[in-house]
């Protein structure tokens, strides 16, 4: 018999923790752990780390094996790693019609249970009785079910949630064996818009709380959510400055949880009652072992001894020396008072539960990785624990596509030699919205109830890879590029400086192996009025030759040269769905996707001046006579829009909302517009020789004399009579969309200069309009295009009539500029006095006991209050008067300001009047 080693040895001693402390705690049918207290009760987030041990050891035990014997622990600590993740994911799988619901909703009352019962995995508390909208608790679980599959190959909530779509994508839940069904896909821009906020709040957890000591978990082990070195570090210090304690962390300031203030029988607390919790908060052990597993995975042994040797006092070791984590600890209720007045003075006691499984699992990770036994990166196959290792240079690679062969010939007269369209075959080319459609696909599962992926924006890292679906190469046009949806891409200089911003978003954000790629389309909406291609447009075309633009990296060049070189994703799902039984409504919009025929060419010319037969036309004016076309969104939905349906529209006209055709009517509505009737009867009208027009419109390059003949048509052919025009068929539908984008380029190209206010011109326009929508929507689009005066010329007279001084200080007014540690300083005045005044608006002391110093809500309360003053010159200088009372509660010049309302705009008064007496 081979002798055991001593690491054998020591491995069977863990396994024996385990199992003694953790495992003999789980259920044998559901594989979930209950609590102490409410033993049926399973936490989720609980329950994911309680296992992590387990698998740790079960690690430990594949890497270190000795016997056969080592193997098969090893097989059966793993099953129970198997039995709780999908214990956990069938309680989650019970509750799809909340999953539902949350999709529309997105109501706290109808997400995911954040505890189950341990015993028949169904809820144990009602929809409003608990906080269930626990993010980072599912994130968790999602994290670690993307990291353990991993494994097997070989601001708290946003944090877990962005290292949980980054880990999961793409992951094949069944490793080696999986197949196309059992691979999960997330979009890159869903994490990328969690990564922008977490950087945007850090060290903050919430507008509500400056810090929490749960933050250990996103900036380290397990999210390593962060990349920003910077960041990382400012968190950590803040956590260890405010948080630390002898006996752990506190969760967060003011946390009232199981001391000896709270009310057991209260489940929330009022913001005004927090401050009775401040500085008898209770301090959890676990965080000593989050910063143990936090010094390993960075190397930092100084650290780590620092929080073995604060953890050993405080670890309770059973008679047979089987050691175990304590819950938290507390200030005992005698001595309360004497902890307030002096803090850290009394010795704590003991609180909650003997074991803290979740604590105790961390406990024995830590002492695994210390040990040698496994090393950090076995916890981390996904390599999250790299994020902050420098990346090369990203290049974007750029591939500009023409519309047509028109447009391929003018760039080409100007050097520059692109592909049109049809050129780029095989390779399809569509807009971001068909990746939209395709990704509504995703989890839709009839048998289950799931009705798929929300339809909504797609983001740029998305759009920025290469698909495949069903052996078709996809790629996709950036959603800001798409005029169906915004009209501002008609703007040619505000397209190319978004163009600029989006490659450097590319090159600072790409995360995914393989090249950015990003395709421009051209086309003829970005030729000017003589219909060539504008000089912006070209210099920027010239320095994405170069290799560079605005300091990014770029490769310009055909779209078949960088299929190599490009991410690629496998739209796998869609089979999947067409398998499973997905609606074939949706399976027609990808048929159609593969089977997209050439975009049809432009048929209106632009220009300014009239057919000489126009002016002596009887449909001249017809639009100006009749308002407008009036025109069912349901005949022509190119034109629906969100902004323009129902009594949310921000075009509403005052005066109320035309009635609309019933569905069933190809044409316009003559009920709700009477004087429609009038044309469609008038004898003049009725003589109209059609296809004269339709040859008038075709020789014509003036927009209105277009608008005359299409809307002519439109009432007298109705929407779907093919005009024929130019020898192509063409619907009146379709003329008409081409007619707006027109109309809308048309404005942006003049640019027009509007002196009103953008609300006096809008009521100025729906006067003008009454009830017609359709133009007042149209003619609300000029302010958003307005030029403003020269801002160089504004500077230098406000210099010259102003000064500096004043220029100086309505410049820090304007964009609410204030000192480093400005809000914390007035919260600490605030403290001392009754309430500070600032031009009629108060600040109350109360707000000190609702809020902490550097909670964010009370920086949006002093913010209001200033904001209240108009004059952003004076604002400012309520900011430097409250720069000036901090110094009467800081420093030697201590004064007592107890029962006092200061008034701050009073000091600014006194003190110009001073000033003017001084220099008589």
């Amino acid at each position: 018999m081979r002798n055991r080693s001593n690491s054998g040895v020591r491995l069977d001693y863990y396994q024996r923790l385990v199992t003694k402390t953790i495992l003999k705690q789980q259920n044998p049918v559901t594989g979930l752990f209950g609590t102490a207290e409410h033993s049926s009760h399973a936490w989720v987030r609980d329950n994911v780390y309680t296992i992590l041990a387990v698998w740790g050891v079960a690690l430990a035990y594949r890497k270190n094996a000795d016997l056969d014997e080592d193997l098969a622990k090893a097989y059966e600590l793993e099953q129970s790693v198997v039995k709780l993740m999908r214990g956990l994911l069938r309680c989650m799988m019970l509750q799809v019609d909340k999953l539902e619901k949350f999709k529309k909703t997105q109501s706290p009352r109808d997400c995911l249970h954040a505890k189950y019962s341990s015993l028949t995995g169904k809820t144990v508390v009602g929809d409003k009785e608990w906080g269930h909208l626990q993010i980072d608790a599912t994130s968790l679980f999602i994290l670690y079910l993307a990291q353990m599959t991993a494994a097997e190959l070989n601001s708290s909530s946003i944090g877990m949630a962005k290292a949980a779509l980054e880990a999961i994508n793409e992951v094949d839940l069944f490793g080696a064996r999986g197949g196309q069904s059992s691979v999960i896909h997330a979009l890159p821009d869903e994490a990328q818009q969690c990564q922008a906020i977490l950087h945007s709040m850090l060290p903050r957890e919430s507008n509500s709380k400056e810090i929490d000591a749960a933050l250990i978990t996103v900036i380290s082990f397990p999210a390593f959510a962060v990349d920003d070195i910077e960041i990382i570090n400012r968190t950590r210090k803040e956590i260890e400055e405010k948080l630390m304690g002898k006996h752990g962390c506190i969760r967060f300031l003011r946390d009232g949880y199981k001391t000896a203030r709270e009310d057991p029988n209260r489940l929330h607390y009022e913001p005004w009652e927090l401050l009775m919790f401040e500085k008898i908060e209770n301090q959890w052990p676990v965080f000593y072992a989050y910063f143990i597993l936090d010094g390993l995975y960075r190397g930092d042994t100084d650290s780590v001894e620092k929080y073995k040797e604060l953890l050993e006092p405080l670890i309770i070791k059973s008679e047979d020396g089987i050691p175990s984590i304590p819950e938290m600890y507390s200030v005992p209720k005698d001595k309360v008072e004497q902890e307030i007045r002096h803090p850290h003075s009394q010795v704590r006691q003991l609180t909650g539960k003997k074991l803290h499984m979740w604590g105790q699992s961390l406990y024995i990770l830590g002492r695994l990785v210390d040990e040698k036994f496994i090393s950090p990166g076995e916890l981390d196959p996904l390599n999250r624990r790299l994020i902050t290792e420098p990346r090369p240079d990203v290049v974007v690679q750029v591939v500009i596509v023409a519309e047509d062969v028109t447009m391929q010939n003018l760039l080409a007269s100007q050097g520059i030699y692109v592909q049109t369209m049809s050129e780029v075959s095989p390779i399809q080319v569509y807009p971001a919205r068909v990746l939209s459609q395709i990704y509504s696909l995703l989890g839709k599962n009839k048998r289950m109830g799931l009705t798929g992926r929300p339809s909504s924006e797609i983001g740029l890292l998305a759009t920025s890879k290469l698909y495949i679906l069903q052996d078709e190469i996809l790629a996709f046009i950036p959603q800001f590029v798409d005029q169906h949806q915004f009209y501002l891409p008609l703007d040619i200089d505000f397209l190319v400086d978004t163009m600029k911003n989006h490659m450097d978003d590319l090159a600072r954000n790409w995360r995914m192996m393989g090249r950015p790629t990003f395709i421009c389309p051209m086309n003829n909406t970005m030729l000017d009025q003589y219909m060539q291609p504008p000089s912006s447009l070209i210099g920027t075309i010239r320095k994405l030759q170069s290799g560079y633009i605005a300091g990014t990296r770029v490769h310009l060049g055909q779209l078949s040269d960088f299929v190599s070189t490009s991410c690629v994703t496998k739209l796998s799902f869609v089979q999947n769905a067409e398998e499973s039984g997905t609606d074939t409504q949706i399976l027609d919009i990808i048929g159609d996707v593969l089977k997209r025929s050439s975009p049809r060419p432009r048929l209106l010319s632009m220009g300014r001046k009239a057919s000489k037969s126009y002016k002596s036309s009887s449909v001249r004016g017809i639009v100006r006579r009749s308002r407008s076309i009036t025109v069912d969104a349901q005949d022509v939905p190119e034109l629906s829009h969100p902004h323009l349906k129902g009594t949310h529209s921000p075009f509403q006209s005052p005066y109320g909302t035309p009635h609309t055709s019933p569905p069933s009517s190809p044409k316009a509505s003559h009920r709700a517009w009477p004087h429609m009737d009038k044309f469609s009867k008038d004898a003049t009208y009725q003589n109209v020789n059609v296809h004269e027009i339709v040859q008038q419109l075709a020789l014509s390059e003036n927009l209105n004399e277009q608008a005359d003949i299409i809307h002519y048509l439109y009432v007298k052919m109705g929407p779907d009579w093919d005009t024929e025009v130019d020898s192509k068929s063409c619907t009146v539908k379709e003329l008409l969309v081409e007619l707006y984008e027109k109309a809308a380029t048309d404005l942006l190209v003049r640019q027009k200069q509007f002196p009103l206010p953008p609300d006096e011109l809008a009521a100025i326009i729906y006067e003008a309009c009454g009830e017609d929508l359709s133009t007042a929507s149209l003619t609300q689009k000029l302010p958003a295009i307005s030029v403003q005066p020269n801002a160089d010329d504004m500077d230098d007279e406000m210099e010259d009539r102003q000064g500096q001084w004043l220029r100086r200080r309505r410049l820090d007014g304007a964009l609410n500029r204030v000192p480093v540690g400005f809000y914390t300083q007035v919260w600490q005045v605030l403290q001392k006095c009754h309430g500070l005044s600032i031009c009629n608006n108060f600040l109350a002391h109360s707000l000190t006991r609702e809020m902490t110093s550097g909670e964010f809500k009370f920086a949006l309360q002093v913010e209001r209050v200033l904001n209240m003053i108009p004059q952003p010159e004076y604002r400012q200088l309520m900011v430097e008067a409250l720069m000036v009372t901090t110094l009467l509660v800081d420093g030697d010049c201590k004064i007592n300001l107890s029962g006092q309302v200061i008034h701050v705009d009073k000091i600014v008064h006194m003190a110009n009047d001073i000033f003017i007496e001084e220099q008589i």
